[in-house]
């Protein structure tokens, strides 16, 4: 079961066929945050019929690194566009999806500590506390694209 204030939580319907999953997921979500450096992450799981939800891959983007060319600005709605980790899975008809969104993974991927020093050298006194905002609606679409093969029994 999912907890606390800090996780954003998407799950389908049951699916009414057998669906394979094979490739790079990606993402995309409208967000805007009150720190100029920051990181979302999205975590695919599989729920199944029986209310177990289980890992199948993650992504992690970074502000500084997603949005070089472009630039970031804290406080407006940037669209973020990133690939999860490379799955082949088959979700099982009955199977629901599931896409959690947070802004950290800790201890999987490194914090982010806000600011311009980097985290494997912030101290204490260098992290930042942020606001996420993440849009889900009308021209503001979040999404989720699954490469998937049809099923072939």
């Amino acid at each position: 079961m999912e907890l606390g204030n800090n996780l954003l939580v998407y799950t389908s319907e049951p699916l009414a066929k057998p669906a394979r999953v094979f490739g790079f997921p990606r993402v995309q979500l409208y967000c805007a945050t009150s720190s100029a450096h920051t990181d979302f992450t999205a975590k695919l799981v599989r729920v199944r019929a029986s209310g177990i939800a289980e890992f199948i891959c993650m992504g992690v983007a970074r502000s500084s690194s997603l949005f070089v060319e472009e630039g970031f600005t804290a406080g407006k709605a940037h669209l973020w566009r990133f690939a999860l980790e490379p799955t082949s899975c088959r979700f099982e008809a009955g199977d629901r999806v599931r896409l959690e969104i947070a802004s950290s993974a800790f201890p999987i991927y490194d914090r982010n500590p806000g600011g311009e020093t980097p985290s494997w050298l912030a101290t204490s006194w260098d992290w930042r506390r942020s606001t996420q905002f993440v849009y889900h609606t009308g021209e503001w679409s979040s999404l989720v694209e699954l490469p998937s093969s049809e099923d072939e029994g």
